[in-house]
């Protein structure tokens, strides 16, 4: 069967990161985390790559952070050489990364089984596709019953690919509609809102799945329903963010476990962790040691016999460990 990934993240994709220059010797050294947090392997179901940057940066924060694997969403554009590049970046660190297909269409006609099939020619390696964002052009007036979404959804489960999109937040009917629709195609749903929606959603279709990121749950809830997500704006966000968190990071926890661990316990199998570590200063090591930390403490705050499953066990067992090249 077809896995395909779902993100309604509240926040824009920069293909700024990873960018991290200069890391390596004692900056890649395991790090020993707090005592009374999560301190196992971890597995990140969602980052994005820019495939002109370093991957030796990202290979260390992960060797310093104990990341088994990272999904990364690499860019396709390019035509023939868009192969070379994911290889030429992925191998030397295999099986640390698995690659889906970052696509980034001008038109909505840019996105066909056609050019998904010479993606997948051009890099077998690849595990699916994605990130396809609906809240950006060419997408915003695109609904999941609008061509090419009957097309991919099709393609993802006989090619038992991943396909992931970024839905509105007003689309969780649409959603509803397109699961019992494609019951072989599997749908993995990210979201910084409509937490309430996600356990009934998970309890209704077995073909949904769930990745609870980082970006979601460092997060404020404002009295309006809005979400203000703290690894938000994509540039210039550095110093806000860390003053935030270290001032915040307490009271986060706490509401954040309150929205969304309901959505853990409807699914334990089917839930799983992520980054959606977007911009560039996200792979600066002083923001990611504290999603790090973030991670951890949040995941220490499930039941004991949930927290592998969480961290890294569902994705290891649903996605795999990164490939060869």
């Amino acid at each position: 069967m077809g896995l395909l990934i779902v993100s309604l993240v509240a926040c824009a994709v920069d293909e700024d990161g990873p960018a991290a220059p200069g890391l390596g010797g004692e900056d890649c050294v395991a790090r020993t985390p707090a005592a009374g947090v999560y301190a196992g392997p971890l597995y990140d179901t969602h980052a994005h790559a820019d495939l002109s940057s370093a991957p030796a940066a990202l290979d260390c924060l992960a060797d310093r952070h104990n990341l088994r694997t990272l999904v990364l969403f690499a860019g396709q554009t390019g035509g023939d050489n868009a192969g070379n590049r994911v290889h030429n970046w992925m191998s030397p660190y295999a099986p640390r990364f698995l690659p889906f297909v970052h696509l980034d269409p001008k038109s909505v006609s840019d996105v066909s089984v056609t050019e998904l099939d010479r993606a997948l020619a051009r890099t077998p390696q690849i595990r699916g596709v994605g990130e396809l964002a609906l809240y950006r052009p060419p997408w915003q007036a695109n609904h999941l019953s609008d061509p090419p979404w009957a097309s991919l959804f099709q393609w993802a489960a006989q090619k038992n690919m991943w396909l992931m999109i970024h839905p509105r937040s007003d689309q969780i009917d649409e959603l509803e509609t397109i699961l019992a629709a494609y019951p072989n195609t599997k749908v993995l749903v990210h979201t910084a809102w409509n937490a309430s929606d996600m356990p009934r959603l998970l309890q209704t279709y077995a073909n949904i799945y769930f990745t609870i990121d980082a970006a979601t749950l460092i997060s404020v809830e404002q009295p309006s329903g809005s979400v203000d997500v703290l690894m938000s704006p994509v540039t210039g966000g550095k110093d806000e963010f860390i003053q935030r968190y270290d001032v915040e990071r307490d009271a986060i926890l706490l509401d954040s476990y309150q929205r969304w661990s309901p959505t853990m316990l409807a699914a334990p199998d089917r839930v799983m962790w992520g980054t959606d570590t977007f911009a560039a200063w996200h792979y600066d090591p002083a923001v990611y040691d504290r999603i790090m930390d973030f991670a951890r403490r949040w995941t220490a705050m499930l039941p004991a016999e949930l927290r592998e499953a969480y961290a890294y066990r569902n994705a290891e067992r649903l996605l795999g460990s990164g490939p060869q090249f």
